[in-house]
């Protein structure tokens, strides 16, 4: 019985969690709790440091706030859903020069399990792939929390000053809530009402979705995670995202969107620091590097730098630093 239950837990997964990332993980004075806090089903649970980020998922509802308020990016789309959804968004920009992307699966659009997963990160990207427009489209609300729209709307609006920082006629535009479009689910109950062939094949791909085939295919990425040690995080999404920033305004773009505070930084007092390394060895961004060299027989470190591009803001450093030689900040 043990084993089934692990099994239908697992069937539940709908985002990829990577614990090496989380502040509170990295750092028992760590007071993040931001996922914890935005959590109004009560699903996360961090334990103590060296421990885990656990998601209850019979209570999770994939809202996404949990993402969106993390710096880490601990929480996720599944690697399924953001081919699928990256796919999508290549066709449609390939076709039409802009796209859809909406929580709400319908066939003409770029489905996305909450617009809270549609943050800046992803917003620049699809510009980089050579969207004009970017719509979001909000789907039934009724079975989430509505929290995921001004969520949506404070990332879309991020997203473009950055395009105006970097001279880029890119727009991202939120559908108009108010407008409520029946789904061809519900315009299929009513008789009388017909949907197009398109629309069909659309509903019976969503349901198809949920058979028990493509959620084995997707079951072993939080795996990856259940093996993985506390100091091993990954940081190819925010090292993507200064890459794409790089690619609509060369650094000129990043040294606006700080002056803006739309990037955080970190700096290192090197009259304070005493190059104890801790830094580097709690963050989770690998932002600081130390140098090495050997000292009668000894290593020690002779220096310690910060790449702010990487910096994600969490302040785990500055709360490990014994000798207040660090500050996070927006500008």
């Amino acid at each position: 019985m043990g084993i089934v239950d692990g099994l239908v837990g697992r069937l539940n997964e709908c985002m990829v969690t990577d614990s090496a990332a989380c502040a509170k993980v990295r750092h028992k004075l760590s007071t993040c709790s931001a996922c914890m806090d935005v959590c109004k089903n009560g699903a996360i649970r961090i334990t103590s440091a060296g421990g885990k980020v656990l998601v209850d998922w019979d209570r999770c509802n994939a809202c996404g706030q949990c993402a969106a308020v993390c710096p880490n990016r601990v929480f996720s789309m599944k690697l399924t859903d953001v081919g699928k959804l990256i796919t999508n968004i290549k066709q449609q920009i390939a076709q039409d020069g802009e796209c859809i992307i909406s929580c709400r699966d319908d066939a003409d659009t770029a489905h996305i399990r909450s617009l809270s997963f549609a943050d800046r990160q992803l917003l620049v990207k699809t510009a980089v792939m050579g969207a004009g427009k970017i719509t979001l489209r909000q789907g039934d609300c009724g079975k989430c929390s509505k929290d995921c729209l001004s969520i949506a709307k404070k990332e879309a609006e991020a997203a473009n000053r950055i395009f105006e920082l970097a001279q880029q006629p890119v727009r991202v535009v939120l559908d108009d809530p108010s407008e409520k479009r029946p789904t061809a689910a519900d315009r299929l109950k009513n008789k009388g009402e017909s949907i197009s062939r398109r629309e069909f094949f659309g509903f019976m791909r969503t349901k198809a979705r949920r058979t028990i085939g493509e959620t084995l295919y997707s079951l072993a990425e939080n795996e990856k995670d259940r093996k993985r040690t506390v100091l091993s995080s990954d940081r190819d999404g925010l090292d993507s995202y200064i890459s794409n920033l790089k690619y609509l305004g060369s650094d000129k773009l990043i040294n606006r969107m700080r002056g803006e505070g739309l990037l955080m930084s970190v700096d290192i007092n090197i009259d304070k620091c005493t190059r104890c390394g801790i830094c580097a060895r709690v963050c989770p961004m690998s932002v600081f590097t130390v140098s090495k060299d050997v000292v009668k027989g000894r290593e020690i470190i002779t220096a310690v730098t910060a790449d702010a591009d990487l910096c994600s803001g969490c302040g785990v450093c500055v709360t490990a630093c014994m000798s207040d030689a660090l500050k996070v900040h927006k500008s």
